[in-house]
């Protein structure tokens, strides 16, 4: 089957308009899970929708507490490369190992961002990450930082894009309306 495609942003990658979000295969017992779930039964689903031509998955770190990543990189490794899908994650909410239930922390400083990205490197089985998105809109003076971290992993060729995720946090607005009826047709002259 193929999927209709489209740029990433404005880079040359082409990707499926539908991807495979691992939010839910996380797993149960943190703030933000969707309840327990079977890894053998997220494999199959996720091979499913390889099959069915989806090129790209959505991960994080925070996802299960690092457990979505696992499993994907379980996917991952079954796979030649050639045959991998990209792997989009995501960084800057660090939750506390002792209290699986509290909300995660938005920590984007470079030192925990570095930290995180060598751990979802390690989960995933992968040496670098196609995507590095942050889950933070407003990064104030961080921002600096964050260019300066970006391209030294790109020298070090440790992820080739970075993100910043808003879709959550900024709804779209309502579509305009067109003054007039809607018509193919071309305006009286």
């Amino acid at each position: 089957m193929n999927l209709p495609q489209r740029p990433l942003g404005l880079s040359r990658v082409l990707i499926t308009k539908t991807g495979f979000g691992a939010w839910a295969i996380g797993g149960g017992g943190w703030a933000f899970s969707w309840g327990p779930q079977d890894d053998t039964v997220s494999l199959t689903t996720m091979r499913h929708a390889l099959e069915l031509g989806v090129n790209w998955i959505d991960t994080a770190a925070v996802y299960g507490l690092g457990h979505s990543e696992e499993v994907v990189g379980r996917l991952l490794r079954e796979r030649p490369p050639s045959k991998r899908p990209m792997v989009f994650t995501k960084c800057g909410l660090i939750w506390d190992p002792k209290d699986p239930m509290a909300p995660p922390r938005r920590v984007l400083k470079p030192e925990s961002i570095r930290k995180e990205c060598d751990a979802s490197l390690r989960r995933l089985g992968v040496d670098h990450i196609a995507q590095d998105g942050r889950g933070e809109r407003d990064v104030g003076d961080q921002a600096g930082d964050e260019r300066r971290l970006g391209r030294r992993w790109r020298k070090r060729r440790l992820r080739k894009s970075v993100a910043r995720s808003t879709t959550a946090e900024r709804p779209r607005p309502p579509p305009r309306r067109r003054a007039g009826p809607a018509t193919t047709a071309p305006p009286p002259r």
